[in-house]
């Protein structure tokens, strides 16, 4: 998802949200349960301008057979002031909470949760290549893997009619989990 108008300036300042990333399906993988990527994960792009934007990410489990180039998975993002949560199949992988998020931007001062305050569309699309590619598994991709394709069966977007903040509405399922990245690392 990407922000309908860059009120907090280009690319990272006024943010990004990756509902699902695929990377290497089906691929040998040292560190995945069972040997293969099946993992997706979901991240949230933040910060200052390029070189020193930075994110925050989360990967499902990945134990499922067969994996999600195989079979149809449902993802979704609850969104709501000041928390953005991640679903694979109603089951939650990743909470990011504003405490976690930032952006330099000037036209960002006295807004908590900039810049995920404003309104973002959706879009699709099957990159190839890349550096999350190249950072995954044994890196890059296999030039065999085409043709390749993306299908949706569908999209759905709501918003909670009871609670303007949207908090009510977000689902309630504990997480115990930690937000990955190097925004984590970092001496903030």
């Amino acid at each position: 998802m990407m922000p309908e108008a860059d009120l907090y300036g280009p690319w990272p300042l006024s943010g990004e949200l990756d509902i699902m990333e695929a990377v290497n399906l089906e691929t040998l993988c040292a560190d995945c349960p069972g040997g293969v990527e099946r993992r997706t994960s979901g991240a949230v792009h933040f910060g200052a301008p390029q070189p020193e934007n930075t994110y925050l990410f989360g990967k499902t489990v990945g134990a499922d057979t067969p994996g999600p180039s195989e079979e149809w998975r449902v993802y979704s993002v609850e969104w709501a002031e000041g928390v953005i949560q991640w679903f694979v199949d109603d089951q939650i992988f990743l909470r990011v909470t504003s405490d976690q998020w930032f952006t330099t931007s000037p036209q960002a001062e006295g807004r908590p949760y900039a810049p995920f305050d404003q309104p973002f569309h959706v879009m699709f699309n099957l990159a190839v290549g890349g550096n999350l590619a190249e950072k995954s598994n044994k890196g890059g991709f296999d030039p065999k893997s085409f043709p390749s394709e993306l299908l949706v069966d569908w999209v759905r977007v709501e918003q909670c009619a009871d609670d303007v903040t949207g908090r009510s509405c977000l689902s309630k399922q504990d997480w115990s989990g930690k937000p990955q990245g190097p925004w984590e690392t970092m001496a903030r």
